[in-house]
């Protein structure tokens, strides 16, 4: 699941939502978090492209998280935001319908993948994590980037 780490640490995380499933992402990797912001498509890109957007000067490729989670495509007419990562040379944002928080989570209670996880989700968590009564899906960022540009 993850490295050997001290007794009781604490990594930050950012949790969001898409749909009724719960996810975390470790910050280390998170350059910013936006509200919709002007995405411009992109003519025969792969159905997981939505398309490019600028942060700060950069071009960036906007990633539908939810196909890649193999949920239905995101509607870009409602309300969503952006998380922006670094994997690699490449900036990447993915879309989520909301962020739940920011927080550190304590690395000690960061549990193994349930057995039923579905494989594809399986292939691209890190863990799980019970928060306020939720479940997060703790996402390896570059395993689920991996997923669709290998």
């Amino acid at each position: 699941m993850t490295e050997a780490i001290n007794d009781n640490a604490h990594i930050k995380h950012v949790l969001f939502q898409i749909d009724e499933h719960y996810f975390a992402l470790t910050s280390e990797h998170i350059i910013d978090i936006l509200n919709s912001n002007k995405i411009t498509s992109v003519p025969l890109s792969n159905n997981f492209v939505l398309g490019l957007h600028d942060l700060r000067g950069r071009i960036v490729t906007c990633l539908d998280t939810r196909i890649i989670l193999g949920l239905q495509r995101t509607d870009l007419s409602k309300p969503h935001m952006l998380i922006v990562i670094k994997n690699g040379d490449e900036d990447y944002s993915l879309t989520v319908d909301q962020i739940v928080s920011i927080t550190d989570l304590e690395m000690d209670n960061i549990k193994g993948n349930p057995g039923h996880l579905s494989s594809a989700w399986d292939e691209i968590s890190s863990g799980i994590y019970t928060k306020d009564g939720n479940l997060y899906l703790i996402l390896n960022h570059a395993k689920l980037i991996d997923k669709i540009v290998a």
